[in-house]
């Protein structure tokens, strides 16, 4: 990822890119882990355009005369909101980029998630 290209990009395309890597990285670490990543170098890679994507939100703020994470805050409360239809509340015990379910997912364990919605079908 190029930093040319970013200027380009709404805040809210910066974070949901930001997000999926995010995801992405926590996937690798879990698979470094889990001896089952073969290119550990994406690890580093990601890490960095992580970095990058939070360089240009930064700047943005500083151009805007925002507080710091301002940006991040409300566009990732906003894509919470409209994903789920839920008013902003607390998002609850699941971390706001789903790192949890992924996480059991490729451990190959039931969510808390799963489990609840199992019990509303099953009673």
């Amino acid at each position: 990822m190029k930093i040319e290209g970013l200027n380009r990009l709404s805040d809210n395309d910066i974070i949901t890119k930001r997000a999926e890597l995010m995801r992405e990285l926590m996937a690798l670490q879990i698979q470094l882990r889990m001896q089952q990543l073969e290119n550990t170098s994406k690890i580093k890679k990601t890490r960095r355009a992580v970095a990058r994507l939070n360089t240009e939100l930064r700047a943005r703020e500083i151009a805007q005369n925002l507080p710091k994470g301002t940006l991040l805050g409300r566009s990732v409360a906003k894509a919470h909101d409209e994903a789920t239809g839920a008013e902003a509340e607390g998002t609850g015990k699941r971390s706001r980029f789903g790192f949890g379910l992924l996480k059991d997912a490729l451990l190959g364990r039931k969510s808390d998630v799963t489990e609840s919605s199992e019990g509303v079908q099953n009673g």
